[in-house]
């Protein structure tokens, strides 16, 4: 993806990609500087906003703006419905309610 993202610096997934690396290396203001553009967008595809709500999220979170993140999840979720990326961000906000779905699940 790195590779992707170099090649075509616009590719919007390929940038929210490299975001998200960069919040995982604690390059937060990086991070903030590679989604501007996306977030300045005038429109944005069901799975672009996705992919910018999933890198926004993670970004609230490595901040520690956990209120933040809890907004923009439910912003995302009331404008989108279900996705994998909004189940999965859901589950790095509430990874308690993750455990006691395995548990359900298992029969634990």
């Amino acid at each position: 993806m790195e590779d992707l993202h170099a090649r075509f610096p616009d590719y919007l997934f390929a940038r929210t990609e490299a975001a998200k690396r960069m919040i995982r290396r604690g390059d937060l203001a990086g991070a903030r500087e590679k989604l501007a553009p996306v977030r300045a967008l005038p429109r944005l595809h069901v799975t672009e906003y996705a992919a910018l709500c999933s890198a926004e999220v993670e970004l609230l979170l490595a901040d520690g703006d956990r209120a933040g993140a809890e907004r923009r999840l439910d912003i995302w979720e009331q404008t989108c419905g279900e996705s994998p990326l909004l189940t999965a961000a859901r589950e790095q906000l509430h990874p308690d309610e993750l455990v006691e779905r395995l548990r359900g699940a298992l029969g634990l």
